[in-house]
C-alpha cells in the first residue's frame, strides 16, 4: 500500500466487505492448499498463524 493509512470508517468498511466473503470466517482453519499433499516444508504447521 502507498499513501496514508485508511481512516477508521474505511477500515470498518473493509472488515464488513471481507466478512461478506463466504468462508472468510473459517480462513484460519483452512489448510494452505486444500486437497493437496506436498512433501517438505509446506507440510509443517503455519509458522505465522493468524489470531
Amino acid at each position: 500500500m502507498r499513501g496514508e493509512l485508511p481512516d477508521r470508517a474505511m477500515r470498518d468498511r473493509m472488515v464488513k466487505h471481507m466478512e461478506s466473503i463466504p468462508g472468510f470466517d473459517k480462513l484460519t482453519q483452512t489448510s494452505w492448499y486444500p486437497g493437496k499433499q506436498f512433501a517438505g516444508l509446506v507440510r509443517l504447521p503455519n509458522p505465522r498463524p493468524i489470531g
